[in-house]
């Protein structure tokens, strides 16, 4: 329970900090209506809300909650999957619940799936980070392919078509991600093509950052940016976007 709670934080203070800094620096356009301005008070917090779920069922309090737009998503965590068909069931009874009409539909369900310590369901990755690390690059991209095929199967909705549809309706100056373990850095890549295929990529500077990301990684991927730690992070979107600005201008 504490360690839901402490995601639940995390996540929430993610999004604030995300919120604070765009409104901070600006971009000098002029503001545009967007859905966000039509969403009710209890929407719009609810759009900054990642709430976690005990056990397999779905309380009539969550579902109200997710019925009237009051939260982005639900995390699930281990007690959640006691056998694979069970998380295939609750993963679908929490998108089947209707939300209002200017949300994303379904809801979005994340989970842990990184190998190691960290595993909430059976199959992909089947090796921890160590061995990832000590067999290479090759080996490590196919264990992050094999995990997005396991979860896609089982239902959880995280792909890159998530990213090109709030692109599309938020219109950031940067899009970041972050990889805290070898299995997931390929996705960066995954998701850079998405954005060319989306014919976006020129549109959004794209910023890349976690404990095993390098700059070299990060110039393979085609990253505008990489950063080590939060601090440095914030100096590079201002600096980014500068030489955006500059750019446009000259």
């Amino acid at each position: 329970m504490r360690r839901r709670r402490l995601a639940i934080g995390v996540l929430a203070g993610l999004a604030a900090g995300a919120f604070a800094l765009g409104a901070a620096m600006g971009d000098g356009r002029a503001p545009e209506i967007e859905v966000a301005a039509t969403l009710p008070l209890p929407q719009l917090a609810g759009e900054r809300i990642v709430a976690g779920v005990s056990g397999t069922s779905v309380p009539p309090r969550l579902e109200a909650a997710i019925h009237q737009g009051r939260l982005a998503g639900v995390i699930l965590f281990a007690g959640n999957f006691p056998s694979r068909a069970a998380g295939q069931r609750l993963i679908a009874r929490l998108q089947a619940i209707r939300r209002p009409l200017a949300l994303r539909d379904p809801l979005l369900i994340m989970v842990d799936q990184e190998g190691g310590l960290v595993k909430r369901v059976g199959g992909a990755p089947t090796a921890s980070a160590q061995e990832m690390g000590e067999r290479g690059a090759a080996f490590s991209r196919e264990q992050g392919r094999r995990t997005a095929a396991n979860l896609h199967d089982l239902g959880v909705n995280v792909a890159p078509e998530v990213f090109i549809d709030a692109i599309n309706e938020h219109k950031p100056d940067i899009v970041g991600f972050s990889a805290f373990l070898t299995t997931t850095m390929p996705m960066f890549k995954a998701n850079i093509n998405a954005l060319e295929k989306a014919g976006i990529r020129d549109e959004v500077i794209v910023m890349v950052g976690g404990a095993p990301v390098t700059q070299e990684y990060a110039d393979a991927v085609g990253a505008d940016g990489y950063s080590a730690d939060a601090s440095s992070a914030v100096k590079m979107a201002k600096q980014l976007i500068q030489l955006r600005r500059e750019k446009v201008l000259a």
